[in-house]
């Protein structure tokens, strides 16, 4: 489902509306990047407004997922907690389906989930293979760097396609 998040900067009073595609509004804050002098409005888009919004999104998985991989692995050199790590990538990603995406691995990372398992339940977006390397990052402590190659491999694979 997707939910339109209205951010509000408490001090400036700047505006910005994000899109984000998930199913509750908790999830819909994280994807959104709300931080904490920002109040939100979420509202559910419905119906005929759904159905445009997803077709005339453009469909930008590989970028999006070049950009998570590599901010990822940024993070983890420079040892920020893992679940804000990816609150911190969903203002790095465009796509509504990603902002979700990142909303719900960094739920299951906080309920104690590993994150190739949490990124394992994503197969429309996340492969066997990436997931196999993920874990084997995970078992062998090598995860910024199986990050890093990743996003450099997803890179290399939008510039052909």
């Amino acid at each position: 489902m997707l939910k339109k998040v209205q951010l509000t900067n408490v001090h400036t009073g700047r505006k910005s509306i994000t899109v984000v595609d998930t199913a509750t509004d908790d999830k819909a804050l994280v994807g959104s990047g709300k931080t904490p002098v920002e109040t939100a409005e979420v509202s559910d888009i419905k119906g005929l407004d759904e159905s445009i919004q997803r077709l005339t999104a453009k469909n930008k998985n590989l970028d999006d997922r070049v950009a998570l991989f590599n901010g990822l692995a940024k993070c983890f050199d420079r040892n920020i907690p893992i679940i804000k790590s990816f609150h911190l990538q969903t203002n790095r990603v465009k796509s509504p389906k990603f902002r979700g995406l990142i909303a719900d691995v960094a739920d299951d990372l906080a309920q104690g989930e590993k994150i190739s398992d949490a990124m394992g339940k994503k197969k429309d977006v996340f492969t066997p293979d990436i997931v196999a390397l993920i874990r084997a990052g995970e078992e062998s402590g090598r995860l910024p760097e199986v990050f890093r190659r990743i996003g450099n491999s997803q890179k290399k694979t939008s510039r052909i396609l």
